[in-house]
């Protein structure tokens, strides 16, 4: 059965008239997603994010492998960003680690380099991991 573990990390600036093209400027980064406040009434500030996604591609892919080769290559992209500047242009300015899964167990392992480096940033981080719960039994079925 194929698994379909993906998710993110992302680089989230919000804020009330952001300025976007000064956000682009000092990240060397363009938006994956823009959301302006007036889009809809969910949105209650501008949102600019900057996503980089991870996903399995069969079950022999090692969940922990890809997520440190995702969270290596989204440091390197983000170190160099001056978060004091950046925090001046908006209200937040943090960063999401997203995981979703069909399955209830979910298991990967964090390199202790890289998770300093994400940590050293000096930005909140939020978790956020979603299943669907499903099991797989002997039969490969549900």
């Amino acid at each position: 059965m194929k698994d379909s573990t993906f998710g993110w990390l992302a680089l989230i600036v919000r804020g009330n008239e952001l300025d976007v093209q000064k956000i682009n400027e000092l990240t060397a980064l363009t938006p994956t997603v823009f959301k302006n406040k007036n889009e809809n009434i969910f949105n209650s500030k501008d949102t600019w994010i900057y996503k980089e996604m991870f996903a399995k591609k069969n079950n022999t892919d090692s969940l922990s492998e890809i997520i440190r080769d995702t969270l290596a290559l989204f440091l390197k992209k983000i170190k160099t960003i001056d978060v004091g500047k950046l925090k001046n242009l908006g209200q937040d300015v943090y960063i999401t680690f997203y995981l979703s899964s069909d399955f209830a167990q979910i298991r990967f392992a964090a390199d202790n380099h890289l998770m300093r480096g994400l940590f050293e940033l000096g930005l909140e981080v939020d978790f956020s991991i979603f299943s669907f719960g499903k099991v797989e039994d002997k039969d490969n079925t549900f």
